[in-house]
């Protein structure tokens, strides 16, 4: 994907989530890790841990200079449903776009903006994919019960 496409998709992306939550510097502060879900990087090995966990597989791209990414980081990841669902359920991956291979990774799902989360079965089969989401759009994409 060419660079200038990429920005466009992710200042897009960013307009969308300023519509959903005011993104202050106080959003940007890192996340309690009391309840916040606890990330993996390595790809390949999560995949192991699926197919013997029997889980699917929630992988997250992200970039830290994203602030949708960071807006998701503060309101939805460490919200108590949200990361009892995901810990529970999946196998968290978070994968840095900028980082070595992420950018392999990232083109293999077809990521066209971050952020991207997509749900996986352990054999890497895409089972459904969405962005910026708020809590409860996250819990309902995780396919988790809410009364919210």
């Amino acid at each position: 994907m060419k660079l200038h496409t990429f920005v466009m998709k992710v200042l897009a992306g960013m307009a969308a989530a300023a519509a959903v939550f005011t993104i202050s510097v106080a959003d940007a502060k890192p996340a309690s890790k009391k309840n916040a879900v606890v990330w993996q990087t390595d790809f390949a090995k999560a995949q192991k841990q699926a197919a013997v966990a029997k889980k699917e597989i929630l992988l997250r791209f992200s970039a830290s200079w994203c602030p949708p990414c960071r807006v998701m980081d503060a309101k939805v990841w460490p919200d108590q449903k949200v990361a009892a669902a995901v810990t529970t359920n999946y196998i968290p991956v978070m994968i840095d776009v900028d980082a070595p291979g992420g950018d392999t990774l990232a083109d293999k799902y077809g990521v066209q903006a971050i952020p991207t989360v997509i749900r996986l079965n352990s054999k890497g089969k895409v089972m459904k994919s969405a962005n910026f989401m708020s809590a409860p759009e996250t819990l309902e994409f995780l396919g988790a019960k809410t009364d919210r």
